[in-house]
């Protein structure tokens, strides 16, 4: 599984009125060829997005669509689900479950990437096994429940200067700084609310798609 280009990540907290599985047709249809599932609450609320059962389905869902279209799935922070429905990777952030303890869950032929903010977590996330790095937020962002500062396109240099792993640049990544991203050395964009509040999602996703493409 090559981890490059347009990283799209399927998030309905600022489009309630789709389904997950909603989204990920629209996306898909666009020619996304990495999708990420992430299935958090609302930035207002503590409940869970949804149950334990629910999320396992939608992900059921999700799986098979990226199947018909031979893009490749990755679950957000949770091990089992990705193992229960075969995804093709895990992402995990700073206080999830360790690399380590995942791997042994997932085994070896899947993918797992870390989130990291600084270049220390990043040279950490390196050693310990990580298959590619989440780094940012590299502007301000809406779908950060936790605030964490802009890291900007300096430090989105020094890593991918330093660490010799796909570098997926996150965090406010738009039509309007995406080039700066690529020229920074990042080998793709994780992209939500850009793509996810979008009048037309399947266009602007191929919109995104096209950019990379280029490149």
């Amino acid at each position: 599984m090559q981890i490059k280009g347009l990283y799209a990540i399927i998030d309905n907290t600022l489009t309630s009125h789709l389904s997950h599985p909603e989204l990920a047709e629209k996306i898909l249809r666009g020619g996304a060829k990495i999708i990420q599932l992430r299935a958090k609450p609302s930035l207002s609320s503590k409940k869970p997005a949804v149950s334990d059962r629910e999320l396992f389905e939608t992900a059921k869902i999700i799986r098979e669509l990226t199947r018909q279209t031979r893009a490749s799935l990755i679950i957000n922070d949770r091990a089992d689900i990705a193992s229960a429905v075969e995804a093709d990777g895990l992402h995990l952030g700073q206080d999830d479950l360790p690399l380590a303890n995942a791997r042994k869950i997932l085994g070896k032929n899947k993918v797992i990437g870390i989130s990291t903010h600084n270049i220390e977590e990043a040279e950490r996330a390196g050693k310990e096994g990580a298959d590619y790095i989440g780094f940012g937020p590299i502007f301000s962002s809406e779908t950060k429940g936790k605030y964490i500062p802009p890291q900007g396109i300096k430090s989105l240099k020094q890593v991918t200067a330093a660490i010799d792993l796909p570098i997926i640049a996150i965090g406010g990544i738009n039509e309007k700084n995406i080039e700066e991203v690529i020229q920074a050395g990042a080998d793709g964009a994780a992209i939500i609310s850009a793509i996810t509040t979008a009048e037309d999602i399947t266009a602007k996703t191929r919109h995104f798609v096209d950019l990379f493409n280029k490149t």
